[in-house]
């Protein structure tokens, strides 16, 4: 076992001596420093997974061992939807993700990148799984784990939390699965959330949905603003997205009418609970009514 893991990071010395390099760029565009990495043989991919599968059992294996991406690639260029398949080292780029502005520091709620700081590492919050991260341990494999959860090495106590505050997702069609967070604003123009994708859009202050943008029969979408919720779901159906005020949703997927205040009418709502869309009946004589609505929040 020793000796399997001295080969190993002889071979990544090696390989950085014939790395082919590439570029990467932030959201802002600086340019990142990266370099592409030849693949480990399958024999050693296949022993490397079944390694971390014993050895981290409370870790859930997302991708099998590979020398040709890790962590920082993953966290700050794959899930990003970037394209290219590389090798990200801390030094000396990472921390333009950050300095240049395209990510500030944040809270953990508001967090989509997470940089163990005294570790080389970083990871991505979980989409599907809530208090969980997904990270690529070096050339071992993509792991699904617990915030603390995994090699010493990484010192996992010490995190800092990364997002964007203002946000605009424009000509995108967002095909994997994807957190959307920002601990301010997000706007949505003219984008495409793919069949087979779960996408959880989120935003501290607001979300603005512009024409044009729709979720696909197939996929599935969470859009929030302030911990309320404006869709779900889309398995069966083309879900539009379209809506061009800036204020926080305050639909929820199921919505009850409370009636506060009648006078002289027989009123009633159906359907009644509700997904926002429903009818007002009102029997009696014909005259001018005030209908007046408010969510939960008073609004």
């Amino acid at each position: 076992m020793k000796s399997k893991f001295i080969i190993v990071f002889f071979l990544s010395l090696v390989s950085l001596c014939n790395a082919q390099t590439v570029y990467l760029y932030t959201p802002n565009g600086s340019q990142v420093y990266a370099f592409k990495n030849p693949e480990m043989s399958s024999y050693d991919i296949a022993y490397y997974t079944e390694q971390y599968a014993s050895l981290y059992p409370n870790a859930e294996i997302l991708a099998n061992a590979s020398s040709t991406y890790n962590c920082h690639s993953y966290a700050w260029n794959l899930t990003e939807g970037g394209t290219t398949i590389c090798w990200l080292n801390q030094s000396p780029d990472l921390h333009l993700y950050w300095d240049d502005g395209s990510y500030e520091q944040v809270t953990e709620a508001n967090a989509v990148k997470i940089f163990y700081y005294n570790g080389d590492h970083s990871a991505v919050k979980s989409i599907t799984h809530a208090g969980k991260y997904e990270s690529k341990w070096g050339s071992m494999p993509l792991m699904r784990h617990s915030p603390e959860y995994g090699p010493a090495i990484y010192n996992m106590q010490y995190r800092r939390y990364y997002g964007q505050c203002s946000l605009v997702i424009q000509n995108q069609t967002i095909t994997s699965n994807r957190n959307i967070l920002s601990c301010g604003t997000i706007e949505i123009k003219n984008t495409t959330i793919s069949s087979g994708a779960t996408v959880n859009i989120h935003a501290q202050e607001s979300v603005t949905l512009k024409p044009g943008s729709h979720a696909v029969a197939g996929s599935n979408v969470r859009i929030t603003a302030g911990g309320q919720t404006r869709a779900s779901s889309s398995p069966d159906n083309s879900l539009p997205l379209e809506n061009d005020d800036a204020k926080s949703f305050s639909l929820s997927e199921e919505l009850t009418v409370e009636i506060i205040e009648t006078t002289g009418v027989d009123f009633s709502v159906f359907p009644n609970p509700n997904d926002g869309n429903f009818t007002v009946k009102i029997e009696g004589e014909i005259q001018p009514y005030t209908i007046e609505i408010f969510n939960n929040l008073g609004r």
